[in-house]
């Protein structure tokens, strides 16, 4: 009761966030070790500490070195910036990781990178339909939720913050986004004989259903490899996913956005008419 009528003296944004703060603290709960992969760099730690109590970082970029916005650079501009890179690739770091745990359960021949759903089929008329196909966040694994069959997982980084969002609960603003990708891709799926798994994180480490799912099965899987009790392998993959998106979303906040080709001064061999190309020349 105490920590209810302390929050309710906050804004609504930081009530909102603040009342999700026990929801998304896994990272804080395991020692870190260079073994386990639970280490966080000082800064990255001191940032999620500031995201999870609704508080500005330190020393944030005066402006935006990738899209070149002259106003001041803030949380929300880095998370939503869609003229740089890195808030659409942040879900790389939860693919990564989930690549890295599935990795002790599966070989590498049954587990693929970034799939295609299924092929084009063809109309009765010769020409092809159009079938999405996964994003670059996707994974294709073999006999994880039946034996012999396939299964298709999508990584989806949201924040729940957002504009389109702050009128909803975070847990429906997550099944929104769940819905939204079973409706594009489970079908094509099924069609395929596969299973689809949506899996939605946010911004702030908070797992959509079939996410939970999903890594509640990873937990069983690895327990019966590594031996261990359920709850203890279930409290580590909690605290490595957690730890994987701590690591995204940072990367959004402290990360460069100038592209590397625009940071290269490489020597260009062709020259003017391909000159440079003699120094090339053998004597035969």
């Amino acid at each position: 009761m105490k920590f209810k009528s302390e929050v309710e003296q906050f804004p609504q944004d930081t009530q909102r966030t603040l009342k999700r703060a026990k929801k998304i603290g896994p990272w804080l709960s395991i020692m870190p070790s260079h073994v386990s992969g639970t280490i966080l760099p000082s800064t990255e730690f001191r940032d999620s500490l500031m995201f999870r109590y609704e508080r500005v970082p330190s020393n944030l970029p005066t402006s935006c070195d990738g899209c070149g916005e002259s106003k001041k650079f803030d949380v929300n501009h880095a998370l939503d910036c869609k003229k740089c890179r890195l808030a659409t690739t942040r879900h790389d770091e939860i693919r990564d990781e989930l690549r890295d745990l599935l990795a002790h359960v599966f070989s590498p021949s049954r587990i693929r990178c970034e799939p295609m759903i299924n092929p084009a089929p063809m109309r009765a008329n010769g020409t092809e339909t159009h079938v999405p196909s996964a994003s670059s966040s996707s994974d294709f694994i073999r006999s994880f939720w039946e034996a012999s069959t396939d299964t298709v997982i999508d990584v989806r980084v949201t924040k729940l913050d957002s504009k389109s969002y702050k009128n909803l609960p975070p847990k429906k603003a997550l099944e929104r986004q769940e819905k939204e990708m079973k409706k594009k891709y489970c079908k094509p799926c099924e069609n395929q004989r596969r299973h689809f798994t949506s899996l939605v994180v946010s911004t702030d480490s908070m797992f959509g259903f079939e996410a939970r799912a999903f890594l509640k099965r990873l937990a069983k899987l690895l327990a019966e490899e590594w031996e261990k009790p359920y709850p203890t392998v279930r409290g580590f993959i909690n605290a490595r996913m957690s730890i994987a998106q701590v690591r995204a979303t940072n990367r959004c906040i402290r990360g460069s956005r100038i592209p590397v080709s625009n940071m290269s001064n490489r020597f260009r061999w062709e020259g003017e008419g391909g000159a440079g190309l003699g120094l090339l020349k053998s004597d035969n």
